[in-house]
């Protein structure tokens, strides 16, 4: 069985003997299928050598080195991004390199996850409070009476403890860990937004209270560690606060308050996988065009050169990648589809560039469906999300999918409005499209495995409209018309209004946005506020 639990260990300075303990108490665990990840932060002698030791007998311990000490949240983030890249791993928790974890504690708590309703993505457990001996001490019981508390209480103290375990699914929801060392609270306010908690009284493990390098004791000794403790938690206790006002806000205008009489039953924050499809030269956009198109002169198959291929990642990494790591939720997958034939030249070209997120990823034509089949693992709803590989979607799009709540007949959400943008002259206009290559399609993730798809290319893009839809009227998509494309051509737009049988129009080319500084704004919701228009690589 592959391991599914993912254990993160973060370690700077560290007792031999109670990294060794604390290692030894995990690799004795009772449920055997997990993957160790001991993050050393910051080189040192005996840290490097225990651990280093360890996973050269266990195929389970992964060890990852930095040489400076940057603190637990990076060296948490650093582990969990690793674990986040393994499609089999969907449990996740951290330990203490100081700690005593009781055999029971990985499979207790992985029982609670899979044994709870789909809501529920926190279980934690009983700890006990130990000294330098390892001997228990009068806190436990005090320590232990407050953990069992409704999740709303979080904003007001934190009561998880230090024995936890929680969904990968709904850690991809959110940002990592920060603001050490108040960066579990933190963490669990920003998590149970998304997700029910669940509490076990069984006491899975031992926290030493007062080791020589943990947390707790420099606190207690240093009146500066112990003010920016302070300072910390009324920093995260008010942006919680502030994250609870914008949600009622959001609930408010999306009309999913407790007025409805019938209880909504589909895709919500918790239930839903939002994977963006990103067709980059899988697709030939001119077989689809009209012979008289002026796109059907070139050559037909020229997505599939060296050439045109290095010119279009180009215009991905300088355009599109900033569109998608501008968005203000980034729970989501984004998979840029490629033709088989042309991976010796994706690989290449993609050596030019830094690497990219771990949620962002190249991968085949043959390799798409497969790789979302195993993404939608634990999730009820799939919102396959469409952008091609030059364009680009608001900052708070994918933020307000999930907010979103369609009827239950839909099968798309149609984006009508938009922005059209000449990358080359810096001419930006307000777009519409009657039905839009911009759309999102809805799918029960059980009908999806099972082989439904949904058909949105007969006729030629617009079939999304001839299916049970929704409108997402306001302006979420940008248009980019640049000297590569094949398939949109601003001046085309302007020139050419085409309409259905019933009089109405296909597309409009509205208001042209002439100020300099509203366009600038505009251009840098969609791809960042460090994006300028006289920004090159574009062409």
């Amino acid at each position: 069985m592959e391991p599914d639990v993912g254990i993160v260990m973060p370690v700077y300075k560290q007792s031999s003997n109670l990294f060794i303990a604390a290692i030894e108490s995990i690799i004795h665990q009772k449920y055997p299928y997990f993957h160790l990840v001991i993050v050393i932060d910051g080189a040192t002698p005996n840290v490097v050598r225990v651990a280093n030791e360890y996973a050269s007998k266990d195929a389970r311990i992964t060890v990852i080195e930095e040489e400076e000490n940057k603190g637990t949240d990076v060296a948490l983030n650093i582990g969990f991004n690793y674990l986040q890249g393994n499609v089999n791993i969907h449990y996740l928790t951290w330990v203490s390199s100081d700690n005593i974890y009781y055999p029971d504690f990985v499979g207790v708590l992985r029982e609670l996850l899979v044994e709870s309703p789909s809501n529920i993505g926190l279980a934690y457990g009983g700890f006990h409070v130990m000294d330098d001996n390892g001997e228990d001490i009068d806190k436990t019981i005090a320590w232990n009476k407050r953990l069992n508390q409704p999740k709303e209480n979080l904003i007001q103290e934190y009561f998880i403890g230090y024995a936890f375990m929680y969904k990968k699914a709904f850690a991809q929801k959110i940002e990592g860990y920060r603001y050490m060392p108040v960066e579990d609270y933190d963490y669990f306010l920003r998590l149970t937004e998304h997700c029910d908690i669940t509490f076990t009284p069984q006491k899975l493990m031992g926290f030493r209270f007062s080791s020589p390098y943990s947390n707790s004791l420099q606190i207690s000794n240093s009146p500066e560690v112990s003010q920016r403790r302070n300072d910390l938690l009324f920093i995260v206790m008010k942006e919680a606060r502030h994250r609870r006002d914008k949600l009622r806000k959001l609930e408010k205008q999306y009309k999913i308050d407790a007025r409805y009489s019938n209880p909504y039953t589909g895709p919500t924050i918790a239930n839903n996988r939002v994977i963006i499809y990103i067709p980059f030269n899988n697709l030939n956009v001119q077989e689809t065009l009209p012979e008289d198109h002026p796109a059907n002169q070139t050559q037909k198959n020229i997505h599939l050169t060296e050439e045109w291929i290095n010119n279009r990642i180009s215009i991905f990494m300088n355009f599109t990648l900033k569109s998608l790591v501008n968005q203000s939720n980034q729970n989501y997958l984004a998979f840029v589809v490629y033709h088989d034939s042309t991976k010796p030249y994706i690989d290449k070209a993609l050596q030019n560039y830094p690497e990219l997120p771990f949620h962002i990823q190249f991968i085949s034509s043959s390799g798409y469906e497969e790789a979302v089949i195993k993404a939608l693992d634990g999730y009820d709803y799939f919102y396959e999300l469409h952008l091609y590989s030059d364009d680009a979607y608001h900052k708070d799009y994918i933020e307000q999918l999930y907010h979103y709540r369609p009827a239950p007949q839909t099968k798309v959400l149609i984006c009508q409005n938009g922005y059209a943008y000449q990358s080359n002259t810096h001419e930006l206009v307000e777009y519409y499209n009657f039905s839009s290559s911009f759309n999102c399609l809805i799918y029960n993730v059980k009908d999806y495995v099972n082989g439904v798809r949904h058909n949105i290319y007969e006729p030629v893009w617009t079939g999304a409209i001839a299916l049970p839809h929704e409108i997402i009227s306001n302006r979420v998509y940008l248009n980019h018309a640049h000297e590569a494309n094949s398939a949109f051509f601003l001046e085309d737009e302007k020139n050419w209004n085409w309409r259905n049988e019933k009089g109405e129009p296909l597309n409009l080319v509205e208001n042209t946005i002439t100020n300099n500084e509203e366009k600038q704004r505009i251009l840098q919701e969609f791809l960042g506020p460090n994006y300028r228009m006289e920004q090159t690589g574009l062409d």
